[in-house]
């Protein structure tokens, strides 16, 4: 309570009122520079996650054509009879 009281009767000194304005901007910029990291990190996070996305889209659908092309080929060689049909 001594602190306050004489703040209130002397007012704020210039060099107290440095070292309080210098602090609340070291935890400022600390807070900022934490909220940058984790933001690149998830960035990064979710960069990743999207490229593997893209590439399992692309074997899937892959996989959906080659699934059909075999299934024209079965039923063409059902239809038809001919060989070449069943090679492919």
């Amino acid at each position: 309570m001594g602190i306050i009281n004489q703040t209130r009767e002397q007012g704020l000194s210039l060099r107290r009122t440095f070292l309080l304005m210098l602090c609340i901007s070291i935890a400022l910029t600390a807070l900022l520079l934490f909220t940058a990291f984790r933001t690149i990190r998830s960035y990064n996070r979710l960069s990743d996650a999207t490229d593997i996305y893209i590439d399992l889209q692309e074997a899937a659908d892959s996989l959906m054509k080659a699934s059909d092309y075999l299934t024209d080929e079965a039923q063409c060689y059902t239809v038809l009879g001919d060989r070449r049909y069943m090679e492919n």
